[in-house]
C-alpha cells in the first residue's frame, strides 16, 4: 500500500507547530508530545477489545449460530440515513473481527448490540460465557489433558503430587523492591540532579515504584563528589552540601510503595463490583495447552451487557460529534470526565480479554483515562484523528487494486498507481468546479419538500383500473421487472384514502426540507425494494393539562403522491402514504425488551390482517429513521412479521451519553454504594432506565445550563 500511495500522492516537508522546539534528550522527539489519538486509543482500543472479548469466547458453533441469526437480521436492511450511523461488515466469518478498520469495528458494536435483541443470540452469548466465566475462576495451571494423562497413569509406586505454585498477583511482575538505604542513595541524587521532591505529591504508588526502581539503576555507581562537577554551571547544575535534607513525610511515601506487597496498594475502588458481575480476581492466568481462549464477559446479565454497549457507543457519538451539541453542553466539564471514568471502570469490570491479560494493553487503557482531560483543554478529541488516512488507505489503495491485473509486481504496482493518478486528478477536478459553483450567487430561498425528479414514477388511473411506469423523460409503459409493481395493498390503500382522486401521480423519492431523501421503491436504480422507516409528527391533547402536544411514532413509507388543495385546486401538497406501527404495542414484544438506545413496536394491523394505513402531508415527517424487522420478509406488507426495533437518530446519542452521565453519577454515590454493599449499579434497573430516558428528554429540550 505504501508503495501504491508514494508515487501519485506527493509528500513535501512543512514546519508544523514543533518546528524550532527542542526536545533535549528525549528519545522520543516529537512523538509522545501530542494528544492522545482517539482512532488507536478508543477505535482500535478499548472498542476493539470489547467485540473481540465477546466473540472471542464463543466456540466455533456458537460464532455459526450467531453469525446465521445476525446477518439476515441487519445485513442488506436499505435505509436513507445509514451513512449517519457506524459502517459494519457482516460477511460470513465476521465474527472474527480481522480486516476491519476502526470505524467498522465501532460498527460491530453497534451490530453486537442489536444482533442482542434476538433470544437465539442473547442465549448463544449468555451461556457461552457462562463457560468462559467458570474457566476464567480456574487458577490452576494443569490443562483438562493433563488432568486425564495424570490420573490415567497407573504407577505403582505410591508418590506425593508435587504441589502446583500459588496463583501469582498480577502486578508483581512489574513492581520492585528496594531497601530502605538504596531509597536514600536515589533520592538524594535524584535531588542533586534537579528532581522536585514535591512532585511525589502527583503521583501513585505504582508511578512512584517504577520512577525511582530505573532511577535507582541510573544511581547504583554514582557517588558525591566523586561524580559531580566542582562548580556551579548556570542555568544546568547547583551544587549541593555533602548532606541532603529529605523530608520525612516524601520519604515515607516512596518507602511505602517500594515496600508494600502490590495487592495492598490497590485502592477499595478497584475492588468493588457491579451488580450482578463475577468481581476479577486480579491474578495471573497461566495459558492452558488445548482448552482455547479464556476471554470472558462477566456477567450472566445480558441486560448489562447491552446497556454497556450502548453506553460505549454513546461516548464514541459524544467524542465525535460534541462540536455539534450547544455551547453550555460541551462545557459540562464535570459530566464529561465523570462519564469518561464510568466507561472506563464498567469496561474493567465487565471484560476480561483472556490468558495473561487483565483489562487492556496500559498505553491504550491509559490513553482511555486521558480522553476526558483532552476534551476539556481542546473542547473535542477530534481536532487530531488519523481515521480519514487509514480510510484513504482502504478506498484509495486496495479498493482501487482489485481492478489491477496481478501478472508480476511490476504490472500490478503501474496499473494501481495509474488509476489511483486518475482518481486524483478527477477529484481535483471535481473540487475545483464545487468552488466555482459556491461564487455564483444564487437566489436565496426557504429550504421545502420536493420531489426527488420532474416526473412521477407510476400514474395510476382510477376509471380505467390502468398503471403505467413512467421514466425520466416522461415515456409511460407497462410495469415491468426494471420499474417494479406497486403492490396491491398501496393501490386499495390510495383509492380508500383519496375517493375523489381520479388519476394519481405515484412518486418512490421525496427530497425533504433537510437536504435529506426518503424513499418508497419497489425496485429502487434496478437494484431491488427500497422503504424508509421514518418518526411522523402526531398531534395530541394531554389528558392532564388539556394543551395540544406533539409526539413522534415510526411508520413506513409506502409511497408519494401529488395531491391537490385549496378550493381553486391549483396549490398541491406532497403526500405520503404510510403504514404506522401500533401506538400500544411499544415495549410488549414477545422476545424483545427496549434500550436506551432501541424500541421495539409492532406495525398496525386490523382484525382481517389488513395493513392500517394513513396518507399524511410529508411536512409532517421529521426524518428517516433506521429499524429492522424481527423476521426478516420478501414483503413490503407481512402481517406475518409485525415486530420492528427502531434505534435512536445517531445525532441524539451524545445526549443519551450526557444523561447517562448524570444518572450514574446519582446512582453510584457513597450512599447508594452502602446500599448495595459497595457494588457499581447493574445499568439495566427498569426503574433506573426510565430515569436515564427523562434525563435524555430534559437534555434534548435545554437551551441553557439552568434547563437541567
Amino acid at each position: 500500500s505504501r508503495s501504491i500511495l508514494r508515487h501519485p500522492f506527493t509528500t513535501h516537508p512543512i514546519k508544523n507547530a514543533f518546528d524550532g522546539i527542542h526536545f533535549g534528550s528525549w528519545p522520543a522527539g516529537i512523538h509522545d508530545a501530542t494528544f492522545d489519538d482517539f482512532m488507536h486509543s478508543v477505535e482500535a482500543g478499548m472498542i476493539s477489545y470489547i467485540v473481540e472479548t465477546v466473540y472471542d469466547g464463543l466456540t466455533k458453533k456458537e460464532k455459526e449460530t450467531v453469525e446465521e441469526r445476525t446477518r439476515p437480521m441487519l445485513d442488506n436492511k436499505r435505509c436513507s440515513v445509514i451513512s449517519n450511523y457506524p459502517r459494519w461488515r457482516l460477511q460470513p466469518g465476521f465474527t472474527r473481527q480481522t480486516l476491519m478498520t476502526s470505524g467498522e469495528r465501532v460498527g460491530s458494536v453497534l451490530a453486537l448490540c442489536l444482533s442482542l435483541q434476538d433470544p437465539t443470540v442473547r442465549e448463544t452469548i449468555r451461556s457461552g460465557h457462562s463457560r468462559q466465566t467458570t474457566k476464567y475462576l480456574d487458577l490452576s495451571t494443569e490443562s483438562s489433558a493433563d488432568i486425564r494423562k495424570r490420573e490415567a497413569f497407573d504407577t505403582t509406586i505410591e508418590q506425593k503430587e508435587p504441589q502446583p505454585p500459588p496463583p501469582e498477583f498480577y502486578l508483581d511482575q512489574h513492581m520492585h523492591f528496594l531497601e530502605e538505604q538504596h531509597i536514600r542513595h536515589t533520592l538524594e541524587h535524584m535531588i542533586r540532579h534537579g528532581f522536585t521532591v514535591d512532585l511525589i505529591d502527583d503521583l501513585d504508588p505504582f508511578q512512584i515504584n517504577q520512577l525511582v526502581w530505573h532511577c535507582a539503576d541510573i544511581f547504583k555507581h554514582t557517588h558525591f563528589p566523586d561524580n559531580y562537577p566542582t562548580n556551579n554551571i548556570d542555568g544546568i547544575y547547583s551544587r549541593l552540601p555533602k548532606h541532603v535534607n529529605i523530608p520525612k513525610e516524601k520519604f515515607a511515601i516512596v518507602k511505602y510503595s517500594l515496600q508494600t506487597k502490590p495487592y495492598k496498594l490497590l485502592t477499595n475502588q478497584r475492588q468493588r463490583t457491579v451488580d450482578g458481575t463475577i468481581a476479577k480476581h486480579l491474578m495471573k492466568k497461566a495459558n492452558k495447552k488445548g482448552e482455547g481462549s479464556s476471554a470472558a464477559v462477566l456477567t450472566n446479565n445480558m441486560g448489562t451487557l447491552v446497556i454497556f454497549l450502548e453506553y460505549v457507543l454513546c461516548y464514541h457519538a459524544f467524542c465525535k460529534y460534541s462540536w455539534s451539541l450547544p455551547l453550555f453542553l460541551q462545557r459540562s466539564y464535570d459530566n464529561i470526565l465523570t462519564g469518561n471514568r464510568f466507561v472506563v471502570e464498567y469496561f474493567q469490570k465487565l471484560i476480561y480479554r483472556g490468558n495473561s491479560t487483565v483489562d487492556s494493553r496500559f498505553p491504550k487503557i491509559h490513553s482511555q483515562c486521558r480522553m476526558g482531560d483532552n476534551t476539556v483543554q481542546l473542547n473535542t478529541v477530534m481536532n487530531f484523528c488519523c481515521e480519514t488516512g487509514e480510510r484513504l488507505l482502504k478506498t484509495e489503495a486496495k479498493g482501487i487494486s482489485r481492478t489491477a491485473q496481478q501478472r508480476g509486481d511490476a504490472t500490478f504496482l503501474t496499473q494501481t498507481m495509474s488509476r489511483v493518478q486518475d482518481r486524483s486528478v478527477l477529484d481535483c477536478f471535481a473540487l475545483y468546479l464545487e468552488e466555482k459553483a459556491s461564487n455564483v450567487d444564487t437566489p436565496e430561498y426557504e429550504p421545502a419538500d420536493q420531489f426527488g425528479r420532474a416526473h412521477p414514477h407510476f400514474l395510476y388511473d382510477v376509471n380505467t383500473k390502468w398503471i403505467r411506469a413512467v421514466n425520466r423523460n416522461n415515456e409511460q409503459r407497462q410495469p415491468d421487472q426494471k420499474s417494479g409493481f406497486l403492490e396491491v395493498e398501496v393501490i386499495d390503500a390510495l383509492t380508500k384514502h383519496e375517493p375523489r382522486m381520479i388519476l394519481f401521480e405515484i412518486y418512490n423519492e421525496v427530497i425533504l426540507r433537510d437536504h435529506s431523501r426518503l424513499r418508497a421503491s419497489p425496485n429502487y436504480a434496478n437494484s431491488g425494494p427500497w422503504y424508509d422507516y421514518v418518526n411522523v409528527s402526531w398531534e395530541r391533547r394531554a389528558t392532564t393539562s388539556g394543551t395540544v402536544e406533539t409526539y413522534l411514532l415510526p411508520a413506513k413509507c409506502l409511497c408519494f403522491f401529488r395531491k391537490a388543495c385549496g378550493e381553486t385546486g391549483n396549490d398541491t401538497e406532497i403526500m405520503a402514504l404510510i403504514h404506522s406501527v401500533d401506538p400500544l404495542s411499544k415495549g410488549k414484544i414477545a422476545g424483545h425488551t427496549d434500550t436506551l438506545l432501541t424500541c421495539n413496536y409492532r406495525m398496525e394491523f386490523d382484525n382481517k390482517r389488513k395493513p392500517v394505513t394513513y396518507v399524511v402531508p410529508v411536512g409532517s415527517i421529521d426524518s428517516s429513521i433506521r429499524c429492522f424487522p424481527h423476521d426478516p420478509s420478501t414483503k413490503v406488507i407481512d402481517a406475518n412479521s409485525p415486530g420492528i426495533t427502531c434505534l435512536l437518530p445517531r445525532n441524539h446519542w451524545a445526549y443519551m451519553w450526557m444523561a447517562l452521565n448524570d444518572a450514574l453519577q446519582a446512582t453510584n454515590s457513597a450512599d447508594k454504594l452502602k446500599q448495595r454493599k459497595g457494588k457499581l449499579n447493574s445499568l439495566c434497573g427498569n426503574h433506573w432506565l426510565e430515569q436515564v430516558r427523562e434525563k435524555y428528554n430534559r437534555y434534548l429540550r435545554a437551551t441553557c445550563t439552568d434547563d437541567l
